[in-house]
């Protein structure tokens, strides 16, 4: 047994079970006065016993209808009954009655969601034992089975006492009423608290984010949890696009829903990384903005040179690659004229044909032609007709 053997005298007693089998019950030590005793191993009264050598002992007693008897290894039910003074039936035990189980209570539930319950408990460990596991049976009205939720498997000390704040979740999607008992193990067995009930609400969860302070700007975002209901995450399909709105979707930076996420921007949350969310001061979804994800840069960029001579103003070719290349780049082409609708448009004077050839471990290649722009142009351009190797990119700039 888990009570020392200091706690008890050598002498025994003893009492006939109604089968006439002898059965020897511990006497415990008169430790503290009897309101005490009665607190510490949650008895109903104590039966006192003095030995030969004039020590005054005890021998547990509760009522076999009580609340306390929850409290006690059925396995260690003595064999002396009596009368108690509320005309119930009290009995002994054989441990003397200071081997109990913990005891669990619920103090307060603070969320009632149905797949989120988030509440405070008194967990007591008994006088003589520490408890290695405790948690809560939970059940729905909708499917009506217990199901065991294990919180915590660490030691907890002898005479200890917690109240730790503890969620209990759940797989239950819909509001239901829900039914909520704790437990607690020592090595007596396992003791269950009292059960509630509550109306199970809205399920909430937490999601990850990306924070962004500028709606576009993705090099400097973190990362953020944000805590709604259920329904507010769907309907943030229905957050219009660039119209600020009051749309009622709030997010939390907190599972009680006390402290709204930051204003700024937020990305990720639908799985669409192009699609940022406003959220305003409050923490309210307000609009959506749609930001186009960067292009890469191009293996080419081709550049129009306007060289002004005496007789004219000609145009050259020059490519730069944005990385070396181990082979040689060659891009042909001709210069065209475009006007201010970027119609293509004739009369250009030269030769507007072009030859350009980077060199392999050089960054840049150009060619200079003869071509003039047509009257009236509002810009020129090198069109591309081939680029060597296949599948280099490129971008011809305005000239």
């Amino acid at each position: 047994m888990a009570a020392p053997s200091g706690a008890y005298y050598n002498h025994h007693f003893s009492a006939n079970d109604p089968s006439g089998q002898l059965v020897n019950h511990s006497r415990a030590i008169l430790q503290a006065d009897k309101a005490t005793l009665l607190s510490r191993f949650y008895l109903d009264d104590i039966f006192p016993v003095n030995d030969v050598d004039f020590n005054s002992g005890f021998v547990g007693l509760v009522y076999e209808n009580g609340n306390n008897i929850r409290y006690h290894n059925p396995n260690r039910i003595g064999a002396l009954r009596r009368r108690g003074a509320n005309g119930g039936v009290q009995t002994s035990y054989t441990d003397g009655g200071l081997n109990t189980l913990a005891h669990a209570g619920i103090q307060q539930i603070k969320i009632t969601a149905v797949n989120y319950i988030k509440l405070v408990t008194w967990f007591k460990s008994a006088y003589y034992d520490g408890s290695t596991e405790h948690g809560y049976y939970v059940k729905g009205s909708s499917d009506n089975t217990w199901r065991k939720i294990i919180v915590n498997q660490d030691y907890q000390g002898q005479d200890t006492s917690i109240y730790p704040t503890e969620i209990a979740n759940t797989s239950y999607n819909t509001t239901q009423i829900i039914y909520l008992k704790p437990y607690i193990i020592n090595p007596e067995g396992e003791f269950l608290g009292d059960e509630v009930s509550f109306g199970g609400t809205e399920p909430i969860y937490q999601f990850g984010s990306q924070f962004r302070t500028s709606v576009c700007d993705a090099s400097n975002q973190v990362s953020k949890i944000i805590w709604m209901d259920n329904a507010s995450y769907v309907n943030l399909a229905l957050v219009p696009e660039n119209t600020n709105s009051s749309t009622n979707i709030y997010g939390y930076k907190d599972d009680e829903f006390t402290l709204p996420i930051d204003a700024g921007y937020y990305v990720g949350l639908q799985g669409d990384t192009t699609k940022v969310f406003v959220v305003g001061n409050d923490g309210q979804f307000t609009s959506w903005i749609y930001c186009t994800p960067p292009e890469a840069p191009k293996d080419v960029n081709i550049y129009l040179l306007q060289q002004d001579f005496g007789n004219g103003t000609f145009y050259g070719v020059n490519a730069m690659l944005s990385a070396l290349k181990t082979e040689d780049v060659t891009i042909i082409g001709t210069i065209q004229s475009f006007d201010s609708n970027n119609n293509g448009i004739g009369g250009s004077v030269g030769d507007a044909n072009f030859y350009v050839t980077i060199p392999a471990g050089q960054w840049s290649g150009s060619y200079d032609t003869t071509y003039q722009p047509a009257f009236g142009a509002a810009y020129s351009k090198a069109v591309v007709n081939t680029i060597t190797p296949v599948g280099t990119t490129f971008e011809a700039h305005q000239g």
